[in-house]
């Protein structure tokens, strides 16, 4: 699925609220802070992400906070790993 640039606020019609909450602090952050080389996992960009314990898709909404950070990357190097 191609996800509009720089989306609006409003979740975008057929995605999930999680899922559009996720892509609106990973994708949408980057974007808005016109950072062509961040935001998302794909050829190219840099290697940033985080490894969560859990699944945040399946994780009670009132659960997401608490859940643990594996592991960081940045720039494609672990800098952190819990």
């Amino acid at each position: 699925m191609r996800f509009p640039k720089c989306s609006s606020i409003a979740p975008i019609s057929g995605l999930g609220i999680r899922r559009w909450q996720i892509r609106v602090n990973t994708l949408n952050g980057a974007c808005n802070l016109h950072e062509e080389k961040q935001g998302s996992i794909t050829a190219g960009k840099i290697a940033d992400y985080v490894v969560l314990a859990e699944d945040p898709y399946s994780t009670p909404v009132d659960k997401i906070k608490d859940i643990k950070i594996v592991r960081t990357v940045v720039e494609g190097k672990s800098v952190y790993e819990g």
